[in-house]
């Protein structure tokens, strides 16, 4: 699944919010300082986590990442699902490899990551997907 289609099921089933209403509970895998060269806008003393959100159950039903930033915690950015467990359906993002891509393949896929982040969100509002 690509990166905006899982965007938007995260969005439309508001696992974020449910995880700060108490609904489901968030357990932090990761935190470590964030890549330096990833992503150039975040400060240095940034953070990068991963969390698992589990059900009332103890079911896993998302995976994400965030950054945090300091002094404060806040966060730069909503999480970032990359598993989710939507309508009992199990999806996980797939990241695209720039191995052996031509330069305008890689041009081209530049361009269309450009257009989805104008037109992903667009598109899932209207026609939630």
């Amino acid at each position: 699944m690509g990166v905006w289609e899982m965007r938007c099921k995260f969005n439309l089933g508001r696992y974020w919010q449910r995880v700060q209403s108490g609904e489901l509970t968030a357990k932090r895998t990761r935190h470590k300082h964030k890549d330096p060269k990833r992503p150039p806008r975040l400060p240095e003393c940034a953070h990068s986590q991963h969390f698992i959100y589990y059900d009332a159950g103890g079911r896993e039903v998302a995976r994400v990442h965030q950054y945090v930033l300091p002094p404060d915690g806040s966060l730069w950015r909503k999480p970032d699902p990359k598993r989710l467990l939507h309508e009992g359906v199990l999806y996980h993002v797939v990241e695209e490899k720039a191995d052996g891509q031509t330069q305008t393949e890689r041009v081209l896929g530049w361009l269309h990551k450009q257009v989805m982040r104008v037109v992903g969100p667009i598109r899932c509002r209207l026609l939630g997907r």
